[in-house]
C-alpha cells in the first residue's frame, strides 16, 4: 500500500517549479503543497490536488493512485478534483 506522500511529481523534481528546492530533488505531492482542501466525513474524503503545470501528462496515474490508496485505508468514497498552481506557486 502507498501512501498519498510518497507520489513524486517528476516536472517538480526537475527544477520546473519554484516549490522544488533544487533541480533533480524528487518530492513528493503532499510536500508540494499539491494536496489541498482535504475533507474526511467518516469514510468519505474529499480532496483537491493542484498539478504543477496544465496538461499534467500523469493526471491520470495521480487520481488512480489516491484514489486507490485510499480506499486501502478505508475510504468508501473518494471525491477528487484537479487544479494547477497559479504562476506565483
Amino acid at each position: 500500500m502507498k501512501r498519498i506522500d510518497s507520489y513524486v511529481d517528476t516536472c517538480a523534481s526537475y527544477g520546473r517549479s519554484k516549490t522544488c528546492s533544487r533541480a533533480g530533488a524528487p518530492k513528493n505531492i503532499v510536500d508540494l503543497n499539491m494536496v489541498r482542501n482535504i475533507e474526511i466525513d467518516g469514510a468519505r474524503v474529499q480532496l483537491e490536488v493542484v498539478l504543477t503545470i496544465q496538461g499534467y501528462p500523469l493526471k491520470a496515474k495521480i487520481k488512480e493512485d489516491v484514489e486507490s490508496s485510499l480506499r486501502n485505508i478505508g475510504a468508501s468514497t473518494v471525491s477528487l478534483t484537479f487544479d494547477s498552481m497559479s504562476p506565483e506557486e
